[in-house]
This record gives C-alpha cells, sequence and structure tokens, in this order.
C-alpha cells in the first residue's frame, strides 16, 4: 500500500512563539481512514493546513501524493470539508454542485456525487432555506466535487440527525471502498470508532498512533454530571465516597459510570441547580485517559 501523505520532521511556530508543531512525523497510507484527535489548541488545523499548502511549515518536508502540497497537482486531487462560514444565500444546491464541478479537470459525474451524498431531495432549494445538516452534506458534495484521492473532513457531522449521520458514515465507507485517503476530525469517538482504521493523538506538537482504542472507549462510556449547588465537597464526598469529582467554586463535576444512581442519590440528599447530563466528548475521554495514565 502506497503513502498517501508524509510528513518528515515538521515544525511551526508563528512569528517566532513557541512552537505549535515540533519535529512532527506521520504517514497517512493510501486508501485509509484516520481520525485525529487532541486537546484545544494542540494544533490539529495548523497541522491540516499544512497538508494542505495553505502553510508552509518553518522546517521539516511534506509530500502529498508525491508533490509538493501547494501544487496544481495535489489541487485537482485533494478535497477538504472545512468549518465554512457560509456561501452565497440565494444559490441552488445544483447551482453549487455545477459551479465546483466546473474547477475541476475530472470531476465526479454530478449524479454519482447527489447520490453520495444523499443531495436529491433538495437540488432546487437555495443555501438560506438548508438545515444544518443538509449544509453539511452540501459542503461534503463540494470537497468531493473534484473526484479526489484525499479528503479531509473536518466536523462533517455536526448539525446532522441521526439519519443523516448513518448516511455520512455510508459515503466515509464508500470513498475507502474507492481507494481513497480520509483525515477525519470528530468529537464524537463512536464515529471515529465506526470509521477510522487508525486514531492519531496530536499533543505537545507530536502525533502519535492510539493504539488502545478499547480502553478509551471505555473511559468514554463515561457520562458526566454538572450542576451548581451551596454545598460543600466535602459532604458531597461523605454521601458518595466512590465518585469521581472536580469542583471550582460553586461548580461541580462528577464522572460516573452509573449516571442513574448518581443522580438519583443527587436529588434525594441535595439541593443542586443547573443541572445537565451528557456523555464525554471524545478530547475529554482522551484527556482523562491520559491524565489517569499520569497520576
Amino acid at each position: 500500500m502506497s503513502n498517501a501523505i508524509e510528513l518528515s520532521n515538521i515544525s511551526f511556530a508563528y512569528n517566532n512563539t513557541k512552537p505549535i508543531l515540533a519535529d512532527l512525523n506521520l504517514t497517512l497510507e493510501q486508501g485509509k481512514v484516520y481520525s485525529i484527535l487532541g486537546p484545544n489548541g494542540a494544533g490539529k488545523t495548523t497541522l491540516i493546513n499544512i497538508m494542505l499548502g495553505r502553510l508552509r511549515p518553518t522546517s521539516g518536508r511534506v509530500s502529498v501524493l508525491g508533490h509538493q502540497p501547494e501544487s496544481d497537482f495535489c489541487r485537482q486531487r485533494v478535497g477538504a470539508m472545512m468549518q465554512l462560514g457560509g456561501l452565497p444565500l440565494q444559490t441552488k444546491v445544483d447551482e453549487f454542485l455545477a459551479l465546483f464541478a466546473s474547477y475541476h479537470q475530472t470531476p465526479i459525474p454530478l449524479e454519482r456525487l447527489i447520490s453520495l451524498c444523499q443531495l436529491a431531495p433538495f437540488l432546487e432549494q437555495t443555501f438560506d432555506t438548508l438545515s444544518g445538516g443538509q449544509k453539511q452534506r452540501l459542503f461534503m458534495a463540494i470537497a468531493l466535487a473534484g473526484n479526489p484521492n484525499i479528503v479531509f473532513l473536518d466536523e462533517p457531522s455536526v448539525g446532522m440527525d441521526v439519519e443523516s449521520r448513518q448516511q455520512l458514515w455510508q459515503a466515509v465507507r464508500t470513498l475507502k471502498q474507492q481507494n481513497k485517503t480520509v483525515l477525519l476530525t470528530t468529537h464524537y469517538l463512536h464515529e471515529a470508532e465506526a470509521l477510522a482504521d487508525e486514531l492519531l493523538v496530536l499533543k505537545e506538537g507530536k502525533c502519535t498512533k492510539l493504539n488502545d482504542i478499547p480502553e478509551l472507549a471505555n473511559t468514554y462510556r463515561r457520562s458526566q454530571i454538572k450542576f451548581t449547588s451551596d454545598l460543600s465537597a466535602a459532604a458531597l464526598v461523605n454521601a458518595l465516597p466512590m465518585i469521581d469529582l472536580n469542583v471550582k467554586g460553586d461548580q461541580f463535576t462528577i464522572l460516573t459510570d452509573e449516571p442513574n444512581h448518581i443522580l438519583q442519590q443527587l436529588l434525594e440528599k441535595f439541593s443542586i441547580r443547573n443541572l445537565y447530563v451528557a456523555p464525554m466528548s471524545l478530547e475529554e475521554a482522551y484527556l482523562s485517559l491520559m491524565n489517569a495514565r499520569s497520576a
């Protein structure tokens, strides 16, 4: 299997500040799906922009399909769905598809693109009438319009309902079957598990492969319970001695594998406000795992 992207000893800093990336080495193979994670500010966007040729590294070498990433060769063979601010409001979906296809030498046939991204029901709608999930499907179609060998998908399922997310997942699997290389950023571990062949972790300027997905998945399945209260941390720990607790002022966060039991105890024994319950995000699961290892 040939390599789609090779980064050797990549470093990057803005205006002689502390390096965001430091002697980073990374190889992405053709035909694989990768998911990248890391804490906010780790440099994920910077790394992607270097691979897209939008930024030049301070030092090191970048090869995309054997060429410089900013070359015309790569621009015709690399697609990117980034977090776009928007598109002209009164333009129709089918007009966008025709326009972006015209920018490429060998675009994907429109019928196949429409089918792949499930756009048929709203081709005649203008951008301002699309839902968040429909806009995400359109952005993905724009990224795929040139029939690229490498595709960057930045938070592609944001704003999508369950059905749309499943259709997106099927589209990514189809890209893999076509021997495309996909680099995916997501906050949903179940999405990364379902789609990625490899998880990449960016931390302190370095990029490493995460081999213990099951361990991270077990951590991720924990829930976080957040609330405000005037009670003391000692009172809470005395009542619930086995909880994983973090306190900042009157802000309480509990991490637990038994959210129903903990909630019942909290509501029966204490006066709490601003209650919030949710699964841990992908970054939170990763950071929780790394902190547990370093403790």
